[in-house]
């Protein structure tokens, strides 16, 4: 099937390159940086040099192609850089030479075709953060040693598709994935997780559905008053709620505003007015401290 899909788009480039040939015979094309209309070529160490013939598109479609194949071959980072001539290559070294954008093409889909497969296999946020080598950060304090690197980001970029990806499948009729939190998740995961949520604006309901806090087996009955409050993670939603209120104070000071409210905005209202209640409790129980 890989090799199929390689011919087929080898095949289109031949037909493109014949169809620009009869059709408009312009043989140029854009420099490596895509910013100039200058034809260039490339010398034995990738360096740019200037030239002309229509060689050059072939050549560009070959390598999107065999990118395409890495991509729906789980290829390494390692393996795609030693075939496009890259190994050992930094700085501008790397960025100057030809082969650079396929690779830089490589990273970005290759994140895509990772949190999509996650997302088909019903991947859960904690398994994401295991596998993203996170396993030995198990404390919410610990989060700042791990919050600016490339796997944080993409943990927190799964999280947010993990959560679109619910939302909209209960809104089509179906129920949320099988398994919303993972046994054993830690609690700098749990806390990771819940301040994402709450960055992204989700609402009280689905926080709680994602943070496990449903009634029994009806995994679309959230819990209320004391029975969420008596909940063993309970704290994770109080975080979720205290990270919102500067959000909720202003949305519920623009609701004032308004002659009338649909029925959709007085529940909301409700919800975030429960919820500020909620904080001052709690903030009471502490001393005034959050």
């Amino acid at each position: 099937m890989r090799r199929c899909l390689l011919l087929v788009v080898t095949a289109a480039a031949f037909a493109t390159i014949s169809a620009l040939a009869v059709v408009t015979g312009d043989q140029h094309r854009r420099s490596l940086r895509g910013d100039t209309d200058v034809p260039v070529t490339h010398n034995k160490d990738g360096n740019v040099k200037q030239r002309t013939g229509g060689s050059s598109l072939l050549y560009k479609m070959k390598k999107n192609a065999q990118v395409t194949w890495w991509l729906e071959a789980g290829k390494s980072d390692d393996y795609v850089r030693g075939a496009l001539k890259l190994k050992g290559l930094k700085g501008d070294a790397l960025k100057s030479h030809k082969n650079y954008r396929y690779y830089a093409h490589f990273v970005k889909k290759s994140e895509e075709y990772q949190l999509n497969k996650w997302l088909t296999r019903d991947v859960t946020t904690y398994m994401a953060w295991e596998m993203l080598g996170f396993q030995q950060i198990t404390k919410a304090d610990e989060l700042p040693l791990i919050k600016m690197t490339d796997e944080f980001r993409l943990y927190k970029r799964y999280v947010n598709d993990f959560d679109t990806y619910a939302l909209r499948t209960m809104k089509a009729g179906y129920e949320p994935p099988r398994v919303m939190v993972s046994r054993g998740a830690t609690d700098a995961e749990m806390t990771a997780r819940t301040l994402i949520m709450a960055e992204a604006g989700r609402s009280d309901a689905y926080a709680k559905l994602a943070l496990g806090m449903t009634e029994g087996y009806n995994r679309m009955k959230v819990l209320k008053c004391a029975a969420l409050e008596g909940q063993k993670d309970f704290n994770y939603f109080l975080l979720f709620v205290r990270e919102r209120e500067p959000a909720m104070r202003d949305e519920l000071a623009r609701l004032e505003k308004l002659a009338k409210l649909s029925k959709r905005q007085r529940k909301a209202q409700r919800e975030m007015l429960d919820d500020l209640k909620l904080i001052e409790k709690y903030r009471q129980r502490n001393g005034g401290a959050q």
